[in-house]
């Protein structure tokens, strides 16, 4: 997902490494945020999360599969059951952080900074918006994914 909450490419694989995941990400953006549908991160989120740099993300109660149905519902995208666990998880992840989005957002649009984008990704690494703003931050964020 973007961090406007769309969807922008969903793949998975079997047998596949670590680096599978790497190439399939870094083809879209840089990851921000490294999402799992457990409580607990996975072996693979806490690396990719590592490999990255990225905040990873872990729900505060497993994802139920119904609750991964209802997010996925109408996702023409979703091919099987592994690729709406995983947009569940990105989903999930996106709305734990939305209010801070719409702050970003609206601070943003009243300071009339464009990138917004690069506001909410600095954001997610735990800097202040006024810090972004004024003082133009990292340009290493430009247009990343979660």
């Amino acid at each position: 997902m973007d961090l406007r909450g769309n969807v922008v490419k969903l793949a998975n694989a079997k047998h596949v490494g670590i680096d599978w995941f790497v190439d399939r990400i870094k083809e879209t953006g840089i990851a921000v945020i490294i999402a799992g549908d457990k409580t607990r991160a996975g072996d693979t989120v806490s690396k990719l999360a590592a490999i990255f740099n990225a905040q990873s993300y872990a729900p505060k109660y497993d994802i139920s599969v119904s609750r991964k149905r209802y997010l996925a519902d109408g996702v023409a995208m979703v091919e099987n059951a592994h690729q709406r666990d995983a947009l569940a998880a990105a989903k999930t992840a996106f709305n734990a952080y939305s209010s801070k989005f719409m702050h970003a957002e609206k601070i943003a649009n009243k300071k009339n900074y464009s990138d917004i984008d690069r506001i909410k990704a600095l954001m997610i690494t735990r800097h202040s918006i006024h810090e972004i703003v004024m003082n133009k931050k990292s340009s290493r964020y430009r247009n990343r994914f979660i």
